[in-house]
């Protein structure tokens, strides 16, 4: 039902051979350029591991939303490459009202 919370879960991979012991992962409601920032947390990443970062997502609406992550968004951890730190998708909910009319609740007033 809307509105309601939803989580969205991203898999945070550090692909280096150092550990990295905070690193923020945002997450946008659209782009970052023209969106609204939905949430900020600080993870610890192993070296050669994969984390999962979770982000509640607040939903008022049916319909798809386009969220984008962002790994170390100030540019923090020198990295290898920075080209990999952002991605984006669509979560789709779907409308939380059914309206239906009963055939057996119709009746005639005088």
């Amino acid at each position: 039902l809307l509105p309601s919370t939803v989580t969205v879960t991203v898999a945070l991979r550090n692909r280096g051979m150092t550990p990295v012991p905070a690193v923020a992962i945002q997450m946008w409601r659209g782009a970052p350029s023209d969106g609204s920032l939905v949430g900020e947390v600080a993870v610890a990443v192993g070296a050669g591991s994969t984390v999962p970062v979770s982000i509640p997502f607040d939903v008022t609406s049916p319909g798809a939303h386009e969220v984008t992550l962002i790994a170390d968004p100030a540019d923090q951890v020198v990295e290898a490459r920075e080209d990999n730190n952002q991605a984006s998708a669509r979560v789709t909910t779907a409308p939380s009202v059914d309206l239906e009319v009963l055939a057996s609740q119709i009746t005639l007033l005088d």
